[in-house]
């Protein structure tokens, strides 16, 4: 016997220092023992009221159920028994079972009398409890009781253990209470008169009618709202809400006093499920309450962790022992309260009132666990405030969380007002800027109806003039007008195309090598005689140690500087224009240069402050018909974001009537002889003889454009062959040695691409004839899609004499196909009609 107790003591040692964990459950208001001494008898007479007997009782650590009732109340293991220190037993998680003994007297009854009263084990979560005495024959009595077994089968019908004592007068007994429990065990001892306790069952059940009340209220209240409003938050709130009564009911006895008493199958696995249930719910509505994925996306993260994690609890928990399932609940609750009390205090501390409400409520919870764990540790008095701490810091949570949801709506709402109103002043902002950019579309429609019809109106008078003039001199005059009228109009169809191609999806800057003698030939050609006709002096110079052969996007470039120069002969009425060609930086070694091309004039000049207005479409200083000066207002604006695309600068100084200058400075890769190729004579060599007798093969289905195609070629020495569709072109390709093919894109039967297309799917020689694209679409998709079908090169109409030379020398083979038999004076092969018709 004595080797069995000293056994049983080593193990109650062991579990008194793993009660440490149970300081963090302050729900479960578990604390830890204290040794006293003192005596063990307590007299009934001395019960006024209530009576806490656990300084007068003693405990005895039973870890494999050795003893035996019988052997306790004869005093056989008394030296084995010990003191607790006066606060209520807690033990923790423990399988042992545990034997409490005191003795009660009764020595103020008179002899034909007795004295009852009641002793409270209130503690709902036992399992088993069984309290013993001897009787009269000295038999052992015992009442059983826990809620292992039917509510019916307690000794009095109450959610708390409740057990009758009476003694009769002068008696002295001894008492041993059993406990059992998979929880966690927690034994706290009260003797009551019974009118005493009448009284604290009225009051108490009264308390936790009002708290109930509360929960109620709350659940119908915001399931109204939720109705109605359909927030998630609201889901959430319910759902914790719910969770938390059916923690409170089975935790507190009255699930089991009320829904199931005859099943106390059901009592551990309700109170695992609701604490999962809470705990899963805490974390949802802490992540839409305070916007976790917004505001602290790391903590979001843990949280959703730990809501699959209970969730996945609330199925798999009744797999495990109830002590296990418990422990874990207990562990990772603890972690998730303090992950949302962290993001409350977080959101809080950031200014966030919302999260105030929610900080509030879960620090009420708190602080009512943490003063219902001291009382039972005897920290503090118990009375009405202490005792029902907890049950008063939930209510006021499940308030305050009802307040948090309702700012948090409130929020919402303010910030949807707040994003209308944002809305509508945007949008009546977008009205007056589309009323304003109707209005500027409108002058602009009609700026350029007036700009291309004065330039038509050039081409027309002059043709009509020509027709009837005999003079050849006045007659070339008209010529050289009608000449100036189209590049004007070409210039002007230019600058709607590249504005319209900069603002599409389709925009693409070239790298090809070009001679900038040539681009500036050409914007001398065009603007030199436009300036010298309205008084001005035109120059441009270009340095010596400018490179002439560079790589980059030759059109762009000359786009850029056609409309500054345009501007400046435009808002020039006397004095100069002047372009000005130079170096900023060069690397030999890369050879890469930097050039500056500055366009100076005396003209009117820019005012202060106009800086970002030049450069916005459709705008000029001065609007309308009477604004005194053509052009479309684009040309700055198309230039500057074609500045902006190739990384280039474009800037400028101005004095109002003193003139201004712009200049544009760009980057170029340049070829090493492009210098001395520039200063030196060009090749000489006889084009003629390249291009006699070439064929070439026109496919257009325009009858003025195969004309004019025609006659272009016919000057250059080449004889042709016309086509009006890719299909006769094919038939004409299998019959004759053409040297080059000039292809249309867009013709009846079969298009171009698709032409060239079946020109490179031939298995001869003629599938590498050269074709040029020439075509009236100018876009860089255009170009793209040419030479993805197969296409050599890309022209667009009108045609230039001297570049169409130069493609044909750059793309003509060096020796000319099999002679063309002697044909027709037009060379032109007719089609079939009828063919056509079964086509």
């Amino acid at each position: 016997m004595n080797t069995r107790i000293h056994h049983r003591c080593s193990r109650h040692s062991l579990a008194r220092a793993n009660r440490w964990q149970w300081l963090l459950v302050l729900m479960l208001c578990v604390v830890p023992c204290r040794a006293i001494s003192g005596s063990l008898v307590v007299d009934m007479a001395d019960v006024k009221g209530r009576l806490s007997i656990e300084p007068y009782t003693l405990y005895l650590q039973d870890a494999q159920q050795n003893f035996s009732a019988q052997e306790i109340l004869q005093g056989e293991l008394d030296a084995a028994f010990l003191g607790n220190g006066g606060g209520a037993f807690n033990f923790g998680l423990s399988e042992a079972t545990y034997w409490l003994v005191f003795e009660l007297s009764d020595n103020l009854a008179s002899a034909d009398t007795s004295a009852t009263r009641l002793l409270q084990v209130n503690y709902p979560p036992l399992d088993n409890l069984k309290l013993h005495y001897l009787d009269d024959r000295g038999a052992v009595t015992t009442f059983a009781t826990g809620d292992s077994l039917p509510f019916a089968q307690r000794p009095l019908l109450h959610n708390a253990y409740l057990f009758p004592i009476t003694l009769s007068a002068g008696e002295t007994k001894r008492f041993v209470l059993e406990v059992r429990s998979e929880g966690s065990i927690r034994i706290p001892m009260v003797l009551w008169e019974s009118d005493a306790f009448t009284t604290h069952n009225e009051n108490s059940l009264l308390l936790y009618g009002i708290y109930f009340g509360i929960i109620g209220l709350m659940l119908l209240y915001n399931l109204i709202l939720y109705l109605f409003i359909r927030d998630t938050s609201y889901l959430h709130y319910l759902f914790y809400i719910s969770s938390l009564t059916l923690f409170q009911s089975s935790f507190n006895g009255f699930a089991f006093q009320h829904l199931w008493p005859d099943h106390p199958e059901l009592n551990n696995p309700a109170l695992i499920l609701s604490l999962f249930a809470m705990l899963m719910s805490g974390c949802l509505i802490t992540r839409t309450v305070l916007d976790t994925g917004t505001t602290l996306p790391v903590l979001h993260r843990i949280l959703t962790g730990l809501v699959l994690f209970f969730f996945a609890m609330l199925f798999f928990s009744n797999t495990l022992p109830y002590h296990a399932a418990l422990n874990i609940g207990i562990w990772v609750g603890v972690v998730s309260v303090i992950l949302i009390v962290v993001s409350a205090a977080t959101n809080a501390w950031r200014g966030i009132r919302t999260a105030r409400f929610f900080l509030l409520a879960w620090f009420s919870a708190l602080v009512g666990g943490i003063v219902l764990g001291c009382v039972s540790a005897g920290l503090l008095p118990v009375n009405s405030f202490t005792a029902n701490a907890f049950i008063l810091g939930t209510a006021i949570e499940v308030t305050l969380l009802s307040l948090s949801l309702a700012d948090r709506i409130n929020r919402i709402e303010r910030s949807k007002t707040l994003a209308e109103q944002q809305a509508k002043q945007a949008l009546l902002e977008v009205n007056r800027t589309l009323m304003e950019s109707n209005r500027i579309k409108d002058e602009f429609l009609n700026t350029i109806s007036h700009e291309m019809r004065t330039p038509m109106h050039g081409v027309l008078s002059s043709v009509q003039h020509i027709r009837s003039e005999d003079d050849d001199n006045r007659r070339q005059l008209f010529i050289d007008s009608a000449e100036r009228s189209a590049q004007q109009m070409m210039m002007l169809i230019d600058s709607v195309l590249n504005y319209t191609e900069l603002h599409s999806s389709g925009f693409r800057l070239e790298r090809d090598p070009f001679r900038l003698s040539r681009l500036v030939e050409s914007l001398d050609q065009l603007f030199r005689a436009q300036a010298q006709a309205s008084g001005l002096d035109f120059s441009i110079d270009v340095d010596s140690d400018v490179p002439d052969l560079v790589i980059g996007d030759f059109r762009r470039t000359q786009q850029i500087l056609i409309n500054l120069l345009s501007n400046a002969v435009k808002f020039t009425q006397q004095g100069f224009v002047k372009l000005l060609v130079k170096v900023v930086t060069i690397d030999n070694r890369i050879y890469h240069t930097r050039l500056l091309f500055q366009v100076s004039d005396s003209g009117v000049g820019i005012p202060a402050g106009m800086e970002e207005v030049v450069f916005e479409r459709f705008r000029q200083l001065q609007g309308g018909f009477n604004r005194g000066f053509g052009g479309l207002g684009i040309g700055l604006a198309t230039s500057r974001e074609i500045c902006r695309l190739m990384g280039a600068e474009l800037t400028y100084t101005s004095t109002p009537q003193h003139g201004t200058t712009f200049n544009f400075i760009t980057e170029f890769p340049f070829s090493p002889r492009s210098s001395a190729t520039r200063k030196a004579e060009p090749p000489v060599y006889d084009w003629k003889k390249i291009l006699h007798d070439r064929l070439c093969l026109i496919v257009e289905d325009n009858v003025v454009n195969q004309m004019v195609l025609k006659a272009t070629l016919n000057k250059l020495g080449l004889r042709t062959l016309v086509a009006s569709n890719g299909r006769d072109a094919l038939e004409l390709m299998a019959m004759h040695p053409v040297d080059i093919v000039l292809m249309d894109c867009q013709m009846p039967l079969m298009d171009g691409f698709e032409a060239t297309r079946a020109i490179r799917a031939l298995t001869t020689h003629k599938a590498m004839v050269p074709i040029i694209a020439i075509t009236a679409n100018a876009m860089s998709k255009d170009r793209e899609r040419c030479v993805s079908a197969g296409m050599n090169d890309y022209m667009s109409k009108p045609v230039d004499m001297h570049e169409l030379k130069e493609k044909l020398l750059k793309w003509l083979p060096l020796k000319p196909a099999t002679p063309l038999p002697e044909r027709s004076e037009d060379n032109v092969v007719p089609l079939d009609s009828k063919r056509d018709r079964q086509n």
